[in-house]
């Protein structure tokens, strides 16, 4: 199991505050990226993480996330 790192939270924290000021709306995944300076692959992990850990609530409506493919990888595959 992959561990956030310490020196993360900070970031984890800003995105945790751009997604809850911003409700309702579809995530677009290259601003949270670059407004939290996370990279793409990253924040899809993190969204995952704070989704396990019942911090967010993702709903699927067979919409994706703006930025992603339909599987929710980044299609540029940055890292």
């Amino acid at each position: 199991m992959n561990r956030i790192e310490p020196r993360q939270i900070s970031k984890i924290k800003k995105l945790l505050y751009l997604l809850s000021t911003g409700v309702p709306f579809v995530p677009n995944i290259p601003k949270l990226a670059e407004a939290t300076d996370i990279s793409r692959p990253r924040l899809y992990e993190y969204l995952e993480k704070l989704q396990d850990a019942r911090l967010l609530n993702l709903v699927s409506s067979g919409k994706r996330l703006r930025g992603s493919d339909q599987t929710g990888k980044d299609p540029a595959g940055e890292q």
